[in-house]
């Protein structure tokens, strides 16, 4: 048997990690999963080597939205290819640009892929509704992301277990609209140039 990892950014990698392993069958379970139901088994297999497996049940319905929502974003078909978890790209950053790394160069000034009304309401929503609106963002962002790029699947799970977390709610648009900014920087001085 595998050995489990044992420090928080190593179990979130090994969580990714071993869902772009999984069958079409097991993520499309993981996809249906609704956090307060009884898991697939594709579920307790990967957090049992992602060393998840001695939560409290509490903890584990928080984890099972969350590994719902990277499932969300990998693509069906093969995963060779797909990155999932990349700690230099913060959940704010992939609500700006979608997780496309050619959003900014489509011409014209960067539009936010999230708008930025969608995100305050999602950052001054109660924590309680916060988990449904992220799930929907991420539906979107999956159809467009590109699938080398990731995102900080160890922020979703903080996010998730500390929704009330103010500094964590500003990092996310500090991160927002330093992808913005940068963007926006790099189209003014294409049209300059």
């Amino acid at each position: 048997m595998m050995s489990q990892p044992d420090t928080f950014a190593a179990q979130v990698a090994t969580l990714s990690a071993q869902l772009l392993k999984f069958d079409g069958g097991d993520r499309a379970a993981l996809r249906r999963m609704e956090p307060d139901t009884p898991a697939p088994p594709a579920y307790w297999r990967l957090v049992t080597v992602a060393g998840f497996i001695h939560w409290s049940e509490e903890k584990q319905a928080v984890l099972r939205r969350v590994v719902r929502q990277m499932a969300l974003l990998v693509p069906a078909g093969e995963t060779d290819k797909v990155t999932l978890h990349k700690t230099d790209r913060p959940l704010g950053a992939v609500l700006c640009d979608g997780g496309d790394g050619e959003w900014a160069s489509r011409g014209g000034p960067p539009q936010p892929v999230i708008s930025e009304d969608r995100l305050a309401r999602f950052l001054a929503m109660p924590a309680r509704g916060r988990g449904d609106a992220l799930d929907r963002m991420l539906r979107g962002i999956a159809r467009r992301r590109s699938p080398a790029l990731g995102i900080d699947c160890g922020e979703l799970l903080m996010l998730a277990l500390r929704p009330d977390d103010t500094a964590r709610l500003n990092d996310i648009a500090r991160d927002y609209y330093r992808r913005l900014d940068q963007a926006t920087r790099s189209a003014q001085q294409k049209a300059t140039a």
